[in-house]
């Protein structure tokens, strides 16, 4: 069990981990411009290619093809969003097969890997008006990477809204350096319906970033991270006058999903 703040959370299993001491304060540039109706208390920050492929948890962000991020949840998968890897055609979706996996290196290319097969949920290709809550989607690479991952887990987010907890996500979403990772500080400030509104400002290319929470291990008396949503541009929320953006929570269902497309493998996210 780990805790952060009032927050407990049980997770699926945590392995790969590397502790970092602050996660806004490593080898960071000054912070990026902040959007407007977004609050200062966000940070933002461009990550250095050296430290982005090579510090966790900044190296399990990818790039998938041009248009999103994701993030590396096993040595052969990878979560984002369901709309990053289906194209609309009539009234239907239709997945798009073409998609490849970059993963970053010290000069600012990419190691590109190709995707076996991609799972999402049967709802978003069925139906002509999606929801949010089933924007996600798995990626199987069609061979390992060598990177440490991120493990899901299932969040309250009433507590998570109580104990006023800090979220952190990595994309590549900058306008001005496409192949540059930027990273966030958000603060929750509401949620409903399966979803987490926060105080950080994106750029599309920041759909289907994994969000993290720092929690506290009790029986191991450290610092760990559990991935709990993924970042959807596609969705805002004004709140109080701000503009909030919006992840996707992942809830026991969501977790369950997960496990039936991986329950066959090698690397199943069942726990």
């Amino acid at each position: 069990m780990f805790c952060v703040a009032s927050l407990c959370v049980f997770t699926l299993g945590i392995s790969g981990l590397i502790q970092v001491q602050a996660d806004e304060t490593i080898g960071v540039r000054t912070p990026c411009r902040i959007k407007r109706g977004i609050s200062t208390s966000s940070k933002r920050f461009h990550i250095p290619n050296k430290i982005a492929s090579g510090t966790f948890p900044f190296s399990a962000a990818v790039k998938l093809g041009t248009r999103c991020t994701g993030v590396a949840v096993t040595e052969r998968h990878v979560i984002t969003a369901a709309h990053c890897v289906t194209t609309i055609k009539g009234s239907r979706r239709t997945i798009d097969k073409t998609i490849q996996v970059g993963f970053l290196t010290s000069s600012g290319d990419f190691d590109w890997i190709s995707v076996k097969r991609i799972f999402v949920p049967k709802e978003w290709t069925r139906r002509e008006r999606t929801s949010i809550k089933d924007d996600f989607a798995l990626l199987v690479l069609r061979k390992k990477h060598n990177r440490p991952f991120l493990l899901p887990a299932a969040v309250n987010t009433t507590a998570a809204v109580d104990a006023r907890s800090f979220v952190y996500f990595s994309a590549f979403d900058d306008a001005e350096q496409a192949n540059s990772l930027m990273y966030r500080v958000c603060q929750v400030q509401g949620a409903a319906y399966g979803v987490v509104y926060q105080e950080c400002a994106t750029e599309d290319g920041a759909s289907g970033a994994g969000v993290y929470m720092q929690v506290y291990d009790l029986k191991r008396n450290n610092w760990d991270r559990v991935l709990v949503g993924i970042q959807n541009t596609k969705y805002s929320k004004t709140l109080t006058g701000n503009q909030l953006s919006v992840t996707l929570w992942f809830t026991q269902d969501i977790l369950d999903v997960l496990c039936s497309w991986t329950s066959n493998t090698r690397y199943s996210l069942c726990r």
